[in-house]
C-alpha cells in the first residue's frame, strides 16, 4: 500500500460532478466567522474532559507563513490547474474563482487561523483507520452523521463545513492528541470536480482531496506543526484546526468574540468554557470588562450579549424563577428562568425576548415578542441536561439556531416536543408578565414611567433636599409636525392581567403645534388659532358665560395598566404650565384610528379625588413643572389602544 504523504483526489466512479459551493457550504456562508466561532466552541464544549472542574479552553490565533510551508502545495496548484481547465469552457465564473484560489497558493505568504482546544479529550481513532465509529473518522470522512452522545451540543455532522467557508483556498488541516495518547493529522481540500489525472475513461474527481498516506486516506500519525510558536506538551490533550487562507481582515476578532458571547454566555459565566481570541481571554473573570466594550461587540449582538451577562450576574434586580415542565402529571424538567426590566438609559440593552439556552449551556434561539418593547425587558431560560434538552435537540437545524418540529421523524416524540415547547413558552410569558406587573397595592413602573410620577404620595412626606430642588420647566420648542398620541398595549397574558401601556407619537404631516398653546379667544366668532382644538365662545345662546377649551399639545404622556381585572389605569406627565382647570378625556382608538371617549367611574390626581364630569371628563388643576399622576377606574377589563386629550378650560 502506498505510504507516501501526498494529496489524493478520488474519482467519482462516473457519478455526479461537484462545483465549489455545495449545500453544506451554503449553510454557513451568511456569516462565516460567526458560524465558525459557534461550531468550534460547540465541539470543544462537548469534548470537555469528563469530571473536570476546569473549563474547556478554545484559542483562536491568526498568523502568516510562507506558502511553500503548506504540505503538498505544489500538488494543490496542479489540481487547481486541472479544475480551471475543465471548467473554463463550461462556467467562466467558476473558472475565475478557481484561478483566484490558485493565485493565493502561488503568492509568497498566506494567512492561517489556528484554532486549538485544551482540557478536552481530543479526537479518538486517529491511529485506527478502520474504526468507522470513531470521532476522528466522523469528522474527516462523515457527512450528515456524528458520533456524539445524546447530551452533546451538536449532532448533525455538518458543522465542519463552517471551517471551510472561512478558508479562501478551501483547505483545512486537522491535528489531534487524544486522551488515549494517539497523535495524528490530515488535510482536506474542497475544490471542484476535474478530470482524474491519467484516467483512461475521462473520469471526474469528487472535488474533495485528502492529504494522507494511501488510497484509503489514512491519517499521518504525528503532530501537525505549522504555527512556529505552538506545540503541544505531553499530556496536553486536545485538537488543532488550521484554516489555510484565512481572511484575517480587520474586525475578525469582533466577529468571533461577539458570536462566542451570544452563543455561550452561560457556559463561560458558569466556568464551563473559556475562549482566547488573538490573545484576549474571555472567561467568567473577564466578562465584565468585555461585554460592555462597544468597539469589540458587534452592534447586532450587543443587546443580547449585555442582557445575558446581566441576567446571569446575580444582580439583585434580576428575578430568578424555576419553571416545571410536566407531561401527564410527570415532571420532565425543571427549567431556570431569569428576568430583568431595564430602565432609564439601560433600556438600550433590553431584548424584549427570552434567550433559550439548553444543555450544555448553548443558546439555541430567542423566544421573541414575549412583551411589548416599551417594557424594557430581557429574559433567559436554561434547560438542563435531561429528557427535555435531548428531545428539543432532535428538532434542531444544522446550525443549531432553531427548533423545527417536522425534523423529528417519530410522530409521538414530535407531538410531545411541540406540546412541551408550547407549555414552556406559555409559562415563560405568564411568569414574566406576573413578575413585571404591579401588585394591587403597588404602582406599576412601566418602562421608565417612574421618572414621570410624583416623588411622594400624600401622607408620605419626603425630607427636604439641601438647598431645595429645582422644579423642571417645560421647554418651548419650535413649530413642528403635529403628533397624535397613541398607546400601544403590552402582550396580554393567559390569566387576563394587563401589565402596561406606553405612548408613542405618530406624525401627521402638514400641521404644526407648540409645547405651550398660543392664540386667544376674545370674542364670539373669532378664528381658531394655533393651540385651539375647539372654541365655544364666551357666551352661549342664552347670553350666559360659556367655557373655552384649549388643546394642550406637545406633552409626553405615559399611560399604563395598574390592575386589568379591576379596570385600573394610570396616566402620568409633566405639567407645562399652571392651569386653574384642566380637562382630560381618554379615548379608545379603533382600527380606523377613530377615538371614542371611555366611561370613567372614578379618578384621583396625585392621590386626591378628582371631579368626573359626564362620566368621561376629569377636571383638576395643574401647576407648572409638576409631575402629575392620574389614576382612573373604568368598566373596561381588557387592554386597548388609547388616545389622551388634555385641555385648558377657562
Amino acid at each position: 500500500m502506498d505510504k507516501k504523504k501526498k494529496w489524493r483526489f478520488p474519482g467519482n466512479g462516473g457519478t455526479k460532478k461537484n462545483g465549489l459551493d455545495t449545500t453544506d457550504f451554503h449553510t454557513f456562508m451568511d456569516d462565516p466567522a460567526a458560524s465558525l466561532a459557534r461550531e468550534i466552541c460547540q465541539n470543544s464544549n462537548d469534548a470537555r474532559t469528563p469530571g473536570s472542574k476546569k473549563p474547556a479552553v478554545v484559542e483562536f490565533h491568526a498568523f502568516s507563513v510562507k506558502t511553500s510551508s503548506i504540505p503538498g502545495v505544489d500538488e494543490l496548484i496542479e489540481e487547481l490547474t486541472r479544475c480551471e481547465d475543465y471548467w473554463h469552457s463550461q462556467n467562466e465564473e467558476m473558472a475565475q474563482r478557481i484561478a483566484d484560489i490558485k493565485a493565493l497558493y502561488q503568492a509568497e505568504r498566506i494567512d492561517v487561523l489556528r484554532i486549538s482546544d485544551f482540557n478536552t479529550i481530543g479526537l479518538d481513532g486517529v491511529e485506527e483507520p478502520e474504526n468507522e465509529s470513531s470521532s476522528w473518522y466522523s469528522l474527516l470522512h462523515g457527512s450528515g452523521e456524528s458520533g456524539k452522545k445524546q447530551g452533546d451540543g451538536g449532532s448533525k455532522g455538518v458543522g465542519k463545513y463552517a471551517t471551510f467557508v472561512n478558508s479562501l483556498v478551501r483547505t483545512v488541516f486537522y491535528s489531534t492528541y487524544s486522551q488515549k495518547g494517539q497523535r495524528g493529522f490530515q488535510g482536506i481540500a474542497y475544490f471542484c470536480s476535474s478530470k482524474v489525472k491519467d484516467s483512461p475513461v475521462g473520469e471526474l474527481t469528487q472535488g474533495i482531496g485528502y492529504y494522507g498516506l494511501n488510497q484509503r486516506y489514512d491519517a499521518i500519525c504525528e503532530e501537525f506543526q505549522l504555527d512556529p510558536k505552538f506545540s503541544r506538551k505531553n499530556g496536553e490533550f486536545g485538537t488543532d484546526i488550521y484554516v489555510i487562507g484565512f481572511d484575517a481582515k480587520n474586525g475578525w476578532e469582533s466577529d468571533i468574540v461577539s458570536k462566542v458571547l451570544d452563543s455561550f454566555m452561560a457556559a463561560i459565566h458558569r466556568g464551563r468554557l473559556k475562549v482566547i481570541v488573538a490573545g484576549r481571554e474571555i472567561s467568567g473573570e473577564t466578562l465584565k470588562n468585555i461585554v460592555f466594550d462597544e468597539a469589540l461587540i458587534r452592534s447586532d449582538m450587543r443587546r443580547s450579549v449585555v442582557s445575558q451577562y446581566v441576567l446571569l450576574s446575580g444582580d439583585e434586580s434580576v428575578i430568578h424563577k424555576t419553571v416545571k415542565v410536566e407531561s401527564g402529571g410527570r415532571l420532565i424538567s425543571e427549567v431556570e428562568l431569569f428576568i430583568k426590566r431595564f430602565v432609564g438609559e439601560e433600556q438600550k440593552y433590553a431584548t424584549h425576548a427570552c434567550s433559550m439556552v439548553r444543555h450544555p449551556l448553548m443558546k439555541i434561539k430567542d423566544l421573541k415578542k414575549i412583551v411589548n418593547p416599551s417594557m424594557g425587558c430581557s429574559a433567559l431560560c436554561v434547560i438542563p441536561e435531561g429528557q427535555l434538552a435531548s428531545l428539543f435537540k432532535l428538532s434542531e437545524n444544522p446550525e443549531h439556531t432553531d427548533w423545527i418540529w417536522p425534523r423529528i421523524k417519530d410522530t409521538a416524540k414530535r407531538g410531545l416536543a411541540q406540546k412541551l415547547y408550547s407549555d414552556l413558552s406559555d409559562q415563560i410569558q405568564t411568569i414574566i408578565l406576573d413578575a413585571l406587573k404591579t401588585p394591587d397595592t403597588d404602582e406599576t413602573d412601566a418602562a421608565g414611567a417612574s421618572k414621570y410620577l410624583p416623588e411622594h404620595e400624600p401622607g408620605k412626606e419626603k425630607p427636604a433636599e439641601k438647598g431645595g430642588r429645582e422644579v423642571p420647566k417645560p421647554i418651548v420648542t419650535k413649530p413642528k409636525k403635529k403628533r397624535t398620541s397613541e398607546i400601544n398595549t403590552y402582550y396580554e397574558d393567559p390569566n387576563g392581567n394587563g401589565v402596561g401601556m406606553d405612548i408613542v407619537d405618530t406624525d401627521v404631516p402638514g400641521e404644526t403645534d407648540t409645547l405651550n398653546p398660543s392664540g386667544s379667544n376674545q370674542s364670539d366668532g373669532g378664528d381658531i388659532r394655533p393651540g385651539d382644538e375647539k372654541r365655544e365662545g364666551k357666551t352661549d345662546k342664552n347670553g350666559d358665560e360659556a367655557f373655552v377649551r384649549q388643546n394642550m399639545k406637545g406633552i409626553t404622556y405615559h399611560f399604563f395598566c395598574k390592575n386589568k381585572a379591576k379596570g385600573e389605569y394610570a396616566l402620568s406627565f409633566f405639567s407645562p404650565r399652571t392651569i386653574e382647570s384642566a380637562e382630560c378625556t381618554i379615548c379608545m382608538v379603533d382600527e380606523s384610528s377613530s377615538g371614542t371617549p371611555i366611561d370613567i367611574l372614578s379618578a384621583t390626581v396625585n392621590g386626591a379625588e378628582a371631579e368626573v364630569r359626564d362620566g368621561r371628563k376629569i377636571l383638576f388643576p395643574l401647576h407648572e413643572g409638576e409631575r402629575v399622576k392620574l389614576v382612573i377606574t373604568t368598566n373596561i377589563r381588557e387592554l386597548f389602544s388609547a388616545e389622551v386629550r388634555l385641555y385648558a378650560v377657562r
